[in-house]
């Protein structure tokens, strides 16, 4: 049986965060068959077109997209700030999110699931609209 490779994402770069401890736990409760990679992504700059335009993507962003280009699925564990994600999460999202959008749509094939303490809110949804919109099967809100 071959190893099902997820990619873990934290909503939040605090060292004692506790959507990071979330994903630290998942590591060690996951099958045998099943590795879960926590993605750093804290080098990430601001998505900027005018910079990709001028002088390519960032070595930052390349990483981060391989190593979600590579998942069979991503693990989102994140916060609520005045109802939406973090700043920081929406912006990887956003500078990923551009460049898996390929002819091969490798962004698209991933399945995507986000851990919450609670329900997200309606606005809070509201910022995976992109994803949801074009992948209405993924589960969003609190995984289970």
């Amino acid at each position: 049986m071959s190893t099902i490779h997820i990619a873990g994402i934290s909503g939040s770069l605090r060292r004692g965060s506790f959507n990071s401890a979330l994903l630290r736990a998942a590591q060690v409760l996951l099958p045998e068959n099943t590795k879960l990679e926590i993605v750093e992504y804290s080098d990430v700059p601001l998505y900027n077109n005018d910079v990709e335009g001028a002088t390519g993507f960032p070595e930052s962003v390349l990483e981060l997209r391989t190593k979600l280009a590579q998942a069979d699925a991503i693990l989102i564990a994140t916060p609520e700030y005045n109802w939406s994600i973090p700043g920081v999460l929406k912006n990887a999202i956003v500078s990923a999110q551009t460049l898996c959008e390929d002819a091969e749509g490798r962004w698209a094939r991933r399945r995507c699931m986000f851990e919450h303490r609670e329900e997200l809110s309606e606005e809070c949804r509201t910022a995976f609209t992109d994803l949801r919109d074009r992948h209405p099967r993924r589960r969003f809100g609190r995984g289970r």
